[in-house]
């Protein structure tokens, strides 16, 4: 059994990032289907459902009721006649609630947002996109995403193992768009002492309805191996938010790291209730908790992580790598005495330590398959799934019964790509297509991103 002083695991979703299965069932189902118009009588349902949200779960209570009294106005004055496209509305309204609540984790999304639905991003294990040895034995780590921690951990521990015998250690998070916390207390381990485990962070969260709030803590774990008393140094710049923001947040709070790049975008709240539906395909993101650092009782909402040292973005790397190592380089320019330029990643690079995997798991195809029959005969095997799927599983399966026996029998199962999530499939069925993204390990489906009747597209 897990000791309690360890992390506390806080499921929840950002809807600006990949969402995890722990959170909700995504991803695209392609059927015939005549969409309901998007006239006034749709907006007004909307508007009345994000306010009653915002008034119920927004974990700054007044600023929500504010929010809420801010888009019924423009109702009202019928700032939304005319926009027919639920796409253009969730844009517009998106807009008017940060406006007010200046909080970029609120969002209105058209369609259930999923991995599937993105362009691909590039090669990565479970976010982790470069593991490098850069000239004069340093460590490099370019991290895209935090993925949920039954995908990130053993990615993360290989990684890790990787630069264990650098001399110093680059994490670049200068793209990551954050993710899950839980991953990112658990690659904080890393840098820490194991023979006690360390509050990292906390996630005050409001009770639904109310005026009261409940803690989830993170606390570090035990790792395989440990980069203890070596320079460590974690880049950043304005596209680095949330679990990101935290992960260097709480580590240079302990003096474990220097922060190196721009003023990060400033992101602390979160969602652990996942997006809520409020009619038209439309969903809701709202924060319903903050991130509170034991130390500084505080966080970077609104304000960003200030690094330790300040340089544009693209020449955090070249301001690490001077404080890492004692490299004497000529000067890169244009050859015309004008400003140096930054040199690239290749020009510091020693050898690629990372092999991202390309071909699917073993299982995945046929789980994903197996997952189709049971949920259309409505018998799933509990036991060849996480915990925390079959209860997912359990909760969802009529609405998945319902999506897959509309779509019918299966033709063809085609292996896409390998995504941070897990496997990506695209399954053609006699009326229509679905596309699943899973992640198999030891037998069992750990994670699965499921088609959902709410992202039916005709």
């Amino acid at each position: 059994m897990e000791n309690p002083m360890y992390l506390k695991r806080l499921i929840f979703a950002q809807a600006d990032v990949i969402l995890s299965i722990a959170m909700a069932f995504s991803g695209p189902v392609h059927a015939k289907t005549l969409p309901a118009p998007f006239d006034k009588a749709a907006i007004s349902t909307a508007v009345a459902n994000i306010a009653a949200e915002l008034r119920a779960a927004y974990v700054f209570p007044d600023k929500g009721n504010r929010a809420a009294e801010a888009i019924e106005r423009a109702f009202s004055a019928k700032a939304y006649d005319g926009v027919a496209d639920p796409g253009q509305f969730a844009k517009r309204i998106t807009a008017d609630l940060q406006s007010v609540t200046s909080d970029d984790h609120i969002r209105v999304f058209y369609g259930f947002p999923s991995p599937s639905r993105a362009a691909p991003s590039p090669p990565n294990d479970a976010g982790f996109e470069r593991v490098d040895r850069l000239k004069g034995n340093v460590g490099y780590i370019r991290l895209a995403r935090f993925v949920p921690p039954e995908i990130f951990e053993d990615a993360a521990d290989n990684a890790m193992r990787l630069v264990a015998d650098t001399d110093a250690l680059i994490i670049d998070l200068r793209g990551n768009g954050g993710g899950h916390p839980a991953s990112a207390a658990y690659l904080s381990g890393f840098f820490l002492d194991s023979a006690r485990p360390i509050h990292l962070n906390s996630f005050v969260v409001r009770n639904r309805g109310a005026a009261d709030f409940r803690a989830e803590e993170f606390w570090s774990r035990p790792t395989p191996t440990h980069y203890l008393d070596k320079p460590a140094y974690i880049l950043v710049g304005p596209e680095t938010f949330s679990a990101a923001e935290g992960f260097a947040y709480s580590l240079r709070v302990l003096g474990r790291v220097t922060v190196i790049g721009a003023r990060t975008r400033g992101g602390a709240t979160g969602n652990p209730g996942g997006l809520a539906p409020i009619g038209s395909n439309l969903f809701v993101n709202t924060p319903s908790g903050r991130a509170e650092n034991p130390v500084t009782k505080s966080n970077w909402d609104g304000v960003g992580v200030l690094p330790d040292v300040q340089t544009a973005p693209d020449a955090a790397l070249d301001a690490a790598m001077r404080l890492a190592s004692a490299i004497r380089r000529p000067l890169v320019g244009n050859g015309g005495g004008a400003a140096e330029m930054s040199p690239t990643l290749e020009y510091w690079l020693d050898a690629p330590l990372l092999k991202i995997r390309t071909s699917p798991l073993d299982g995945s195809e046929s789980a994903v398959r197996r997952l189709i029959v049971e949920a259309v005969t409505e018998r799933p095997d509990y036991g060849l799934m996480s915990p925390e799927i079959a209860k997912r599983t359990k909760e969802k399966l009529s609405q998945l019964h319902a999506t897959l026996t509309a779509l019918g029998p299966i033709r063809t199962v085609t292996f896409r790509r390998v995504d941070a999530m897990g496997d990506v499939y695209s399954v053609e069925h006699e009326r229509g297509r679905s596309e699943w993204t899973i992640f198999v390990k030891n037998g069992k489906v750990e994670s699965v991103i499921f088609p959902s009747r709410n992202s039916a597209a005709g």
